[in-house]
């Protein structure tokens, strides 16, 4: 009778607990990294080292976040953004 129970307690901890890799970075911290390449215009590499994440999760990070920020941040805004990003590329092409 133990041993049932037993196992019926061991199948339920398996069957509530979360699936996949925990974040690396919370939401805060998420948002953080995507506001400070859109104000510095870094590259992903440098990004990765400040947040102690891969170039690749760095990159994937932004782009995640920045097609939320782009549904809720007003026009105007992105525009802005857009002509930064055009400016820093003249600027770094020199």
């Amino acid at each position: 009778m133990k041993n049932k129970k037993e196992k019926k307690q061991k199948h339920a901890w398996l069957v509530n607990q979360e699936r996949g890799r925990k974040p690396k970075l919370s939401k805060k911290e998420q948002i953080i990294l995507t506001l400070t390449y859109l104000m510095y215009m870094t590259k992903c590499q440098l990004l990765g080292i400040q947040f102690g994440v891969s170039e690749t999760t760095a990159n994937d990070i932004f782009n995640y976040w920045w097609k939320i920020l782009r549904e809720l941040l007003p026009e105007s805004l992105l525009e802005e953004v857009k002509k930064t990003q055009k400016n820093m590329k003249l600027f770094k092409s020199y």
